[in-house]
């Protein structure tokens, strides 16, 4: 097996971007003045994208690394600001070692200057399975399957707490390489789910209506900037198993369709279906799946590539206008794979006027049939082929949860390389508690999720005002992470705790027609 090179000439590259200035806790990053707590000595720049820059750090405090997100004009667009929050906002919510973890966030009050610029602080967590595949690492079987194991573990736990992540795709999934400890980064798209937390329906259909978000959720936004990473834990809960269903749980409103970039997107967001529900990041995980496949060590580096590589993404990006009619079309890219839809699975789509141009649009593709996938993945066994194939099903209903992918027979084989691998995990995470309970647990974190009030109604044309509240939810946000942050563990309350001492508990979800239940749903 190649062994992993940490020094590569790219980072040292980067880390020549990077120059600390006389001024304490001051640096020159590419150019751009970083102003941190003296405890942080930035190192490396990591990447950087639409919404900033990303560089690690050591932490003297903690005596550990740390990735330092820095936004800039935090304010110049709202829909980029709440965007900042919402991540925030959710990460402070989530505990899982799958899941990154949010370290710190400069306090504003601590700052003369009004906040523009704001710092986040994540644990660092190697890189991402993106530049993995680039890199000279091969994986055996054995590898694989834990690493595969460990994204069901944290998107079953996202969507376990009613989150959907939608932009889950290999640059947001860090790992690192010596001991694949894998965490799921980059929650700026993400969703809370309105739903009743004891509902055992299965209804994927069952939505209302909410706004999109403009192009650049596409492929700009979270491009470079997820170089992070996360510790665990878990709240004890008196819940039961039997008292939560995690299977796709219906979203009461249509998401924005500009989510999860082009080739790890599900047909029913491609084709405009506004109405779905989680199983869009189960299609995604498939999509990292199969990517993960052609790390094995039989498979030749020049092989590594997406399995839906498609160009255009119509009816959401077209280059021209008969790009639907193009090889490269990303559902033509797709279909060549899974074969088109059949009648049967074109009928089954909800009914609705957008409905009937979708399945107009279908029934006059030229009818392809299924490859043998299992002949693009020679050195995978049947299993792992049909694990893939569960979750790739063109209907969401039929796609495969993270419960079923957990369950399944290829995840739950035992090897000594699988039993050292875990024994590292948890030997890194001995206060967490058991993975049964992590399930339960996350109950609380749901209704904690969906009792968030991050977009108070304000006049959206009027940029003072939407400046003012967004600032005073930045604060609040920002006030309680530092309040929690700063309370020893042994003290600190559970979230329906937290909201009866903030006065704010109504002994249960408020319904999904209040004006205050609006959460990380709009932009």
């Amino acid at each position: 097996m190649v062994k992993f090179k940490h020094l590569s000439s790219t980072t040292i590259e980067m880390s020549k971007a990077v120059v600390e200035l006389e001024e304490t806790g001051a640096y020159m990053v590419k150019g751009m003045k970083w102003v941190v707590p003296k405890r942080y000595k930035i190192a490396v720049l990591l990447g950087s994208g639409a919404y900033g820059c990303v560089c690690r750090a050591y932490d003297n405090e903690e005596k550990k690394d740390v990735a330092i997100k820095r936004f800039e004009d935090v304010f110049m667009s709202k829909t980029d600001a709440l965007r900042i929050l919402r991540e925030i906002a959710i990460l402070r919510r989530l505990e899982h070692r799958n899941i990154i973890k949010l370290m710190n966030v400069v306090n504003p009050a601590e700052f003369p200057q009004p906040l523009r610029t704001l710092y986040v602080f994540f644990e660092y967590g190697g890189m991402d399975l993106h530049k993995l595949a680039a890199s000279d690492r091969f994986l055996e079987l054995d590898e694989i399957q834990f690493v595969i194991r460990q994204l069901c573990e944290g998107v079953r736990y996202l969507h376990n707490s009613f989150v959907i992540h939608r932009d889950l795709k290999p640059a947001n999934i860090l790992i690192e390489p010596d001991r694949l400890h894998l965490k799921i980064a980059d929650f700026g798209l993400a969703r809370v789910m309105e739903a009743d937390l004891n509902a055992q329906s299965r209804h994927d259909d069952d939505f209302d209506q909410t706004m999109g978000v403009d192009q650049r959720d596409e492929e700009e936004v979270v491009e470079g900037v997820s170089d992070l990473a996360v510790d665990d834990g878990s709240s004890p809960s008196s819940t039961s198993e039997a008292e939560y269903d995690d299977r796709p749980t219906p979203l009461l409103r249509h998401m924005s369709e500009h989510v999860v970039t082009r080739w790890y997107r599900a047909p029913e967001v491609i084709l405009c279906r506004g109405r779905y529900s989680n199983s869009i990041d189960n299609w995604s995980v498939g999509c990292i799946i199969a990517e993960l496949f052609n790390l094995h060590t039989s498979v030749d580096k020049i092989n590594r590539r997406p399995l839906f590589p498609g160009r255009s993404c119509f009816p959401l990006s077209p280059s021209s206008r008969t790009c639907f009619k193009e090889v490269t079309d990303q559902l033509n890219v797709i279909f060549a794979v899974t074969g088109t839809p059949s009648s049967y699975e074109i009928d089954q789509l909800d009914a609705g006027s957008e409905s009937a141009d979708v399945k107009t649009y279908l029934r006059h593709l030229h009818p392809k049939g299924p490859i043998a996938i299992a002949n693009k993945y020679p050195h995978i066994p049947s299993e792992g082929i049909k694990l893939l194939q569960g979750l790739l099903k063109f209907l969401a209903r039929e796609r495969l949860d993270m419960k079923a992918a957990l369950q399944h027979s290829f995840l739950n084989s035992t090897t000594p390389r699988l039993r050292q691998l875990e024994n590292q995990l948890m030997g890194d995470h001995d206060l967490d508690m058991p993975p049964a309970l992590e399930r339960s647990s996350s109950v609380l974190t749901a209704k904690n999720l969906l009792q968030l009030q991050l977009e108070s109604k304000y006049n959206k044309r009027n940029h003072d005002e939407a400046v003012e509240k967004l600032s005073n939810l930045f604060r609040n946000e920002i006030e309680a992470f530092h309040a929690e942050f700063s309370m020893p563990k042994n003290m600190k309350m559970n979230p329906v705790e937290e909201r009866k001492m903030s006065g704010q508990d109504d002994g249960g979800l408020r319904s999904s027609t209040s004006d205050e239940f609006s959460d990380c749903l709009s932009p």
